[in-house]
């Protein structure tokens, strides 16, 4: 995703830092060609930044977003999380 693109998921808005840290994040996790599960475990390190959540929650499984949501503080990616599940549901 370009840098512009991260700047608004699902109706949240992100900073112009936070959207070009998410952007640089995923552009390195895709050369290191994680798995989604790989990249799932990564979301309980207690200092990842907002922007690296964001990556990790948009990158992970969408039968392990509950996992997610439970832990999440950031009423920005809660919604997008319940957004990802939702769409789950009406497919």
């Amino acid at each position: 995703m370009s840098l512009r693109e991260w700047s608004e998921i699902k109706g949240q808005k992100f900073s112009a830092n936070e959207a070009r840290e998410a952007s640089d994040f995923k552009e390195l996790l895709n050369q290191f060609r994680l798995d989604p599960l790989v990249v799932f475990d990564m979301f309980y390190q207690e200092t990842l930044s907002l922007a690296k959540r964001l990556v990790i929650l948009e990158m992970s499984p969408i039968d392990k977003l509950e996992c997610l949501l439970k832990e999440e503080t950031d009423n920005r990616l809660k919604k997008i999380i319940v957004s990802r599940m939702k769409e789950k549901i009406n497919v």
